[in-house]
Formats: C-alpha cells, structure tokens, sequence
C-alpha cells in the first residue's frame, strides 16, 4: 500500500485508543519488574517509564485503518484480559521465585553435608590409622617387623585428632581402662620396689665392708710400724 494511501485514508489514534493502550502499558510494568530487587528495581522502573513515553509520542503521528463504531475495539475487555494474563503470570513468577530459593536453599544444605561428608572420612581414616598403631603396640617385636609396611601413619592427621578429652569415655582408648597394662604397670612397680628394697640392703653390706676394709687397713698399718 503506498504511502498517498496510507494519508488519505487512515487517520491517527484517536486520544481514547491512546490512553487506552498507555493504560495497557502501565499495567505490564510491574509484572515486568517483579523479579527486581532494590537498586535495579528503581532503575528499571524508570526505563519502562521512559519507554512507555516515546511509545506515547509515536501513538501521536501514528496511522490506523479508518473503522467504523462497529467495529471498533472493547478496550475494557482486553484490559480485563490483560490484567487475568498478568495475575496469571504473577503467581507462576512467584512460584518460580519460591523455587528458586527452595533450590538455594536445598544447594546450601547439600554444600553442608558434603563438607560434613569429607570431615567424617577424615575422622573415620584418624581413628583407623590409630587403631592400627595402637594394634601394632601390642604385637610381638617379630610381628611388628611383618606388618611395618602396613600402616602409612599421617602424622599430621593423627595430632589433629587425638586432643585431651575431659571426658574418658570419650576416649577411642583409655590406658586406665586397659586391664593388660595395668598388669604390666603393676608387675613393673613390683619389680622397682623390689629392687629398691634389695638395694637398700646391699647398700647396708656396701657400708659394712666399707668399714672393714678401713679397719683393717689401719691393722695393717699398726702392724707394720710394730714390726720395726
């Protein structure tokens, strides 16, 4: 259609179509930044102010097909349709924006349990590796020999594990509850004592002879200024 045309027979909006579609604009708005938050929501809003202005502008000049009474548009009705599609669209944005923070939340807790995850391998290989040291203090100086190679012992990893306890019963091994070493301290403090005991009594004969020997370096001496 050529533009002589076009200037014959159409003809501009009238200023109710224009409100009518400034209204339908308007309205679309805060269905567009409802996914904005502060600062950006501020800074969007007034973008789509400015372009519903130069929309605006442009209605003015614009040309549309001449239409009769008839014919003419329900405006009320697509704004009442509108206005469905956009509570509509609302609910499902706000649907996705509870989603959204589920899933952020859900990605927090699995970021917690992974962590919590790879502690407790850490604290399951500790423990494993203590148990295995304290197994081989146990065993025969020949066996030990046999299973040296067994245990790759991290040092570092065992510190940071085994911290004093005020609480014996949270011990992995406690040595006063372990009946065999109690044996073996008690057999042991039999032993000292009775070797101080003996010593003590050697000590006696030491001092004794002592004595003696100094006795009977004088007699001796005595007897040989005597002798001339």
């Amino acid at each position: 259609m050529g533009k002589p045309t076009v200037n014959k027979n159409w003809k501009p909006l009238s200023e109710t179509s224009r409100q009518n579609f400034r209204e339908i604009l308007s309205s679309s708005i805060p269905v567009v930044i409802n996914g904005a938050r502060g600062k950006k929501k501020v800074e969007l809003q007034k973008l789509l102010d400015r372009l519903i202005s130069k929309i605006d502008k442009k209605l003015e000049t614009l040309l549309v097909p001449k239409y009769s009474k008839k014919a003419n548009f329900d405006y009320n009705k697509i704004h009442s349709q509108n206005q469905t599609l956009e509570m509509a669209l609302a609910n499902e944005l706000e649907q996705i924006n509870q989603m959204e923070i589920k899933l952020e939340h859900e990605t927090m807790l699995l970021k917690e349990d992974t962590e919590l995850l790879t502690k407790l391998k850490s604290d399951k290989k500790a423990v494993e590796t203590r148990n295995k040291m304290l197994h081989r203090t146990k065993l025969h100086p020949l066996l030990k020999n046999e299973f040296k190679d067994l245990v790759d012992v991290d040092n570092e990893l065992i510190k940071s594990h085994l911290k004093p306890l005020k609480d014996r019963s949270l011990y992995l091994w406690d040595p006063e509850q372990d009946h065999e070493l109690c044996e073996i301290k008690k057999s042991i403090s039999s032993h000292l004592r009775s070797i101080e005991k003996n010593t003590k009594v050697m000590d006696n004969v030491v001092s004794k002879v002592e004595e003696t020997e100094k006795i009977l370096i004088q007699l001796m001496k005595k007897a040989s200024l005597e002798s001339y």
